[in-house]
């Protein structure tokens, strides 16, 4: 999967091993976290829409939602480096400067960058219905097995 981190692989081939890999548990049974469900998520995202996954969400998110210094898959754009980006640069995951090699591979799953107030402006549009429904909004905010889409309970109040 080394060729996934270097945007050496197609939409195809990743597809493709994916449908190789075994399950690990049947549907329904365990909750796990998964970043290739956020990648099937865009891959869906553009199959559906005709659009790049970063140029639909700047149209249908960023935009929107009045987030002006957001972007995705933008490496020239980059404010920010890692401290420490050793681990990732022998890997070959970013460049001498801790820049992200792979802005494709970030589709879906990372590769967003904001900054605190398009944060704010994104969370105030959410829950006032800028952007979601009202079903949607409530599966959403469905705490299912302890996760609920990013959102976790506050156990101490």
């Amino acid at each position: 999967m080394r060729d996934l981190y270097h945007d050496n692989i197609s939409d195809e081939e990743f597809l493709k091993i994916l449908y190789a890999a075994p399950v690990m548990y049947p549907a329904g049974a365990v909750m796990t976290y998964s970043n290739t469900n956020y990648k099937l998520l865009a891959y869906i995202i553009e199959k559906v829409s005709g659009m790049k996954y970063c140029d639909y969400l700047d149209k249908y998110i960023f935009k929107p939602c009045g987030m002006k210094n957001s972007y995705s898959m933008r490496v020239d754009k980059y404010t920010y480096v890692p401290v420490d980006f050793t681990e990732q640069l022998e890997f070959g995951a970013v460049d001498e400067h801790g820049y992200s090699m792979s802005p494709n591979s970030e589709r879906g799953d990372g590769g967003i960058c904001t900054c605190l107030t398009d944060f704010l402006a994104f969370d105030r549009a959410l829950f006032n219905g800028k952007l979601l429904n009202d079903d949607s909004m409530n599966i959403l905010l469905k705490n299912d097995k302890g996760y609920c889409c990013g959102l976790m309970p506050d156990n101490n109040t």
